[in-house]
């Protein structure tokens, strides 16, 4: 028993967590938000008493329905409990009802709850819920429900409204031995798993009014499915698999809103809707429907909202709508109709009307709109192609008109009657000829589009009833001509498009006279070659003029009088020669574009007075020379091209007096240009792009101390040196792509510091040198693409720490190692179109990176690519084709520097200041390692000798040897050669020889050993000592052309050594064998003595 409670009270303090309880005022309720347990700290339901006086202030923020709604308990009124639950714990006993109560006030709270929200639980089953006298709202949606249980263990006698949504469900069932749901009034089961609905699953629910069976997998109905439902007022079964009705809907004759869009419905039947007499919305929008019969809607005499858009009808009767009486709103866009009849809409006020992305052809008459009182009315995309007289005329609320995108070409002359509220007409894009149609009904309208059609001329009197026009649009029309004060008439103008028009020969005066509140003129993109004085008289307000790529020659001295105050004038692409007019009403210009002309000279009167002038673009002309005071009264100037002026004779001292000069564009310029005269000018930016420039250093760009970005592209440069960039310590960007730089000295970039992104791409570098990024400390991009680098090693980017992308793309590149750039901020590798082994990128991708690997053209359809990286396939395969001779004998310098790189990159520190004194410890231990083998070779070598010696001593004694058997076995025989057996004394002498032979065996065998071993032995050595040299400094290439001398004669002398060795012995050999065989001995004991001899191991 003691364990019992010791276990409730653990589970109170595990479970338990106290609610939060707001009264939100407006509503009149309380919001009430539980986690685990319903727990109200013993306050009793009395707490929710309702207070007539406990009212807000303001009663306009009030919603008087929700405070007209009470309920009632223990013989009080009360304000409803609006109940949020939440389950943390996962292993909470399910058995338990919902909500879960601990204490006595928590069951007290419970029959005051007026909405229940069990969603976002994950309850994969449907909780069994306490008997809740006042339980009115259920939300059960955004669980993992599978089944759709529409009944309770305990009765639930209040309940209105259960939200089933967001969950997986694909069954209904109400339980047998449970209390259905019988007062429900709505249900909602809108985007679930459901395929069909049962016979009669929802007869228990006579008071339903609200069905929403919305987004499932519903493909059919059957005329039992909704037996049973008495009431129902709304019912969405939108976003379905409806094929066919099936005369499922008899039963609804109380109907109000049917949803049906988003099926596959392609016919529709009389049968299936004859019974739905109160039906006011029906939504049969983006389905298959291809027809209908005529009559379909002639018992929805309450219908007022037709919704059919996005299907496949071609055809209507003029009788569809006859009996819809109160129809306002009806959709017909996006099908296939190309014609409406007349009287369509007739005795009908339809406020919303929408027929866009239709087949509409022939001509808009009168009539096709009667019945239609909308505001506005769009009818572009089609195939009109004619306007009748009084077509519109029974819109007369209509204030926006788009009849764009068509092919309109006739308009006839009271098209447009009785429409007097319209404020925008767009007859964009069709083929127009004349806009000769009335427009004294047209007095309100403020914006007029015209842009692409055929008009070929303007008139006074085309304008004259629209004073209060604001918008016109003429470009893009076949007009050649524009007659003075063509546009007198509309003084409230303030955007005027004429552009890209054929307009030919001579501007005249005052042609744009009355445009006195236009501030942009373009009429740009024509065929004007004159423009006469005075010819934008009285446009007081133009601030921004663009007659561009035209055909101007000339431009008359006073062009540009009584113009007001011009800011920019773009007359770029023009041919002008000169440029030379009357500056007194340009003083306000501050941009001025004569870019694309013939110019060969600009005078200093040409742009005297212009003291606002910010911004010339004098670029692809033909000027030659230009005057030291061109532009000395420009002081504000800050940014001149003079770009592709091929013969321009440049020299600094054009600039000597525009004190605020950022940005000089010499790009194309061929001649010589030298800022050798330039001192701390504030130029920001220089551009000398396609220059033929050969040698940077003779620019002598020291002088410029502020620049920040130098561009230097398409032009000859093979080699950057020390000096090319020196002193120009402000330097952000550096662009030398397109060049033919092979070399680059170390140094180079020592005085740019500051430098952030360096493009040295499209050029021919094969590798990338030691020191060539010193002192790029703060470099963020470096650009190496297009060349012809063939390896990253570590030691080339120590100097650049900040860098964050490296772009090597298109290089020769075959191996990538990720430790490699573990000193860098390195964020982003390119590397694509390399030719990288497979296993390399595998691999890389495999253990990762700690940056990301990319390229500059992603590969993602090759199925042989990691991150859009393609590898090279062929490599792989060729590594693995077989093992190929290679030499050696740098093995040892070989491992010595891997060794080395090894240290380095492990190392953390920066030993700068101590470079010297490591190259020379590393110096010292070589010569002593080689010293030291040397004096372990000569020592070799004089083993050698006296193992030669030994075997000379051994010679000499076998011969006495030799001899001495010979004198005492000599025997004189007369006549027959006997053989002695036993009792002949050389016999004695045989084994003694044999010993000798077996010693001197072993003692060569022994010298053998000796030698190899003693080799070894000085090979470990050798090694040891290697491996203990100390760390090679960070920042200097390592010098080994001495090591590399001493290394080779150190393997052939022990080469040379061996072969004597070997030729040695086989001397010896030789010798024992000649020596040991004795010819004309008649012993028999001396024939025997060279065969005992002749052992194959000697």
């Amino acid at each position: 028993m003691d364990f019992r409670i010791c276990l409730l009270i653990t589970t109170l303090i595990m479970f338990t967590e106290q609610c939060t309880v707001t009264f939100i005022n407006n509503k009149c309720r309380y919001n009430m938000v539980c986690v685990n347990t319903l727990d109200n700290n013993n306050q009793g339901w009395n707490r929710f008493r309702h207070d007539p006086y406990n009212r807000p202030m303001n009663m306009d923020e009030v919603d008087m329905e929700a405070c007209s709604r009470h309920i009632t308990y223990g013989g009080y009124e009360l304000d409803p409990v609006y109940l949020v639950f939440r389950h943390k714990i996962k292993d909470l006993d399910t058995s338990k009802p919902v909500p879960i109560t601990y204490d006595y006030g928590g069951q007290g709270i419970v029959n005051v709850i007026y909405s229940l929200d069990l969603s976002d639980n994950n309850y994969d089953y449907t909780p069994v819920l306490k008997s809740m006298q006042n339980l009115a709202l259920l939300d059960l949606s955004k669980n993992q429900l599978t089944t759709a249980v529409l009944s309770n263990l305990y009765a639930l006698n209040s309940l209105k409204e259960i939200d089933l949504s967001y969950n997986t469900i694909s069954e209904i069932q109400v339980n047998t031995f449970d209390h259905p749901y019988s007062s429900l009034n709505k249900i909602n089961l809108s985007h679930n798993y459901l395929v069909k609905i049962p016979d009669a699953v929802f007869d228990r629910f006579g008071y339903l009014e609200t069905l929403d069976l919305s987004h499932n997998y519903i493909e059919g109905l059957s005329p039992f499915s909704f037996e049973g439902i008495k009431s129902l007022l709304h019912l969405n079964m939108s976003n379905n698999r409806l094929s066919d009705i099936n005369s499922s809907l008899f039963r609804f004759s109380e109907l109000k809103v049917l949803s049906l869009s988003n099926n596959r419905i392609k016919n529709l039947k009389l049968v299936d809707f004859e019974k739905l007499n109160k039906l006011e919305v029906l939504d049969l929008s983006s389905n298959a429907i291809q027809t209908f019969e005529f009559n379909l809607f002639q018992n929805m005499l309450q219908l007022y909202s037709l919704d059919l858009r996005n299907n496949v009808l071609d055809v209507l009767n003029k009788d569809t709508f006859t009996n819809l009486q109160y129809l306002s709103s009806i959709d017909l866009s996006r099908n296939k109709f190309k014609s409406l009849p007349k009287g369509l809409f007739k005795n009908k006020t339809v406020n919303t009307f929408s027929i866009t992305d239709n087949l509409l052809e022939g001509s808009l008459s009168r009539g096709m709109f009667d019945g239609v009182n909308v505001t506005r009315l769009d009818l572009s995309n089609q195939f009109l192609s004619a306007i009748e007289d009084y077509a519109f005329c029974d819109l007369v609320r209509l204030d926006t008109l788009l009849l764009n995108n068509n092919g309109i070409s006739s308009i006839s002359s009271n098209s447009f009657k009785t429409i007097r509220s319209l404020e925008q007409l767009d007859l964009s894009n069709n083929q127009i000829v004349s806009i000769d149609f009335q427009k004294d009904d047209l007095s309100n309208l403020r914006s007029l589009l015209l842009r692409n059609n055929r008009l070929a001329q303007i008139k006074h009197e085309h304008f004259l009833d629209l004073s209060n026009l604001e918008y016109l649009d003429l470009s893009e029309n076949a007009i050649t001509q524009l007659a003075p004060s063509s546009f007198k008439s509309l003084r409230n103008l303030i955007n005027l498009r004429i552009s890209s028009n054929p307009l030919s020969g001579t501007l005249e005066t005052d042609t744009f006279d009355g445009l006195v509140s236009l501030p942009t003129l373009d009429i740009s993109c024509n065929l004007l070659e004159t423009i006469q004085n005075a010819s934008f008289n009285d446009m007081a307000e133009l601030k921004e003029l663009n007659m561009s790529r035209s055909e101007i020659k000339e431009l008359q001295y006073n062009v540009f009088v009584h113009t007001g105050y011009i800011e920019t004038l773009d007359l770029s692409y023009n041919k002008l020669e000169t440029f030379s007019v009357n500056m007194s009403e340009l003083v306000g210009l501050s941009t001025l574009f004569l870019n694309n002309n013939l110019i060969k000279t600009i005078l200093p009167s040409s742009l005297y007075g212009l003291s606002r002038l910010g911004r010339i673009s004098l670029a692809n002309n033909l000027i030659e020379n230009l005057n030291n005071d061109t532009f000395d009264n420009l002081v504000d100037l800050r940014n001149v091209d003079l770009s592709n002026n091929e013969k321009l004779n440049f020299h600094v001292g054009l600039f000597e007096r525009t004190k605020n000069l950022e940005t000089i564009n010499l790009s194309g310029v061929q001649t010589d240009i030298d800022f050798a005269d330039i001192s701390d000018a504030p130029i920001l930016e220089v551009m000398m792009s396609d220059s033929g420039l050969h040698n940077i250093s003779l620019l002598n760009l020291r002088g410029l101390t502020h620049l920040s970005t130098l561009i230097l592209s398409n032009n000859s440069v093979s080699e950057l040196l020390a000096a090319d960039f020196s002193g120009l310590g402000t330097l952000r960007h550096l662009d030398l792509i397109h060049n033919k730089i092979s070399f680059i000295q170390p140094g180079t970039f020592k005085d740019n510091s500051l430098l952030l992104t360096l493009n040295i791409s499209h050029n021919s570098l094969s590798a990338i040198g030691y020191g060539i990024f010193r002192g790029l400390i703060y470099l963020d991009i470096l650009d190496l693409s297009y060349n012809n680098i063939q390896d990253l090693l570590s030691e080339r980017f120590y100097e650049v720490k900040s860098l964050s992308q490296l772009i090597v793309d298109h290089n020769r590149i075959d191996s990538v190692n990720a430790e490699e750039f573990a000193g860098t901020s390195l964020v982003k590798l390119s590397i694509g179109d390399n030719p990288l082994p497979c296993h390399i990128l595998v691999k890389l991708k495999k253990y990762g990176t700690p940056f990301k690997i990319t390229a500059i053209k992603l590969d993602e359809h090759n199925g042989e690519n990691i991150d859009g990286v393609t590898c090279n396939k062929d490599y792989d395969s060729a590594q693995t084709k077989g093992p190929e001779t290679v030499d050696n004998r740098n093995d040892i310098l070989i491992d010595i520097r891997n060794i080395l790189y090894m240290m380095n990159n492990n190392s953390k520190t920066v030993r700068e200041s101590k470079d010297n004194n490591y190259l020379q410890n590393f110096t010292k231990e070589l010569e002593k390692i080689n010293t030291s083998n040397n004096e372990k070779f000569s020592n070799l070598v004089n083993f050698s000798m006296n193992v030669v010696n030994i075997n000379n001593d051994t010679n000499m004694i076998l011969q006495k040897i030799l001899n001495s058997l010979n004198e005492n076995t000599a025997v004189t025989t007369t006549t027959v050669f006997t053989p002695i057996h036993n009792e002949n004394k050389t016999i004695d002498f045989i084994p003694y020889v044999n010993k000798v032979k077996e010693e001197l065996e072993k003692t060569i065998a022994d010298e053998k050993q000796g030698v190899i071993d003693e080799i070894e032995k000085r090979l470990s050595m050798y090694h040891y000592q290697t491996e203990s040299l100390p760390t090679s400094p960070n920042n200097e290439k390592l010098v080994s052309h001495d090591v590399n001398v001493n290394t080779k004669s150190f393997f052939t002398e022990t080469c040379v050594a061996l072969i004597l060795l070997i030729l040695v012995g086989l001397v010896l050999y030789k010798f024992y064998k000649s020596r040991m065989y004795i010819r004309n001995r008649l012993s028999f004991s001396t024939r025997e003595l060279p065969g005992a001899m002749e052992n194959s191991a000697l």
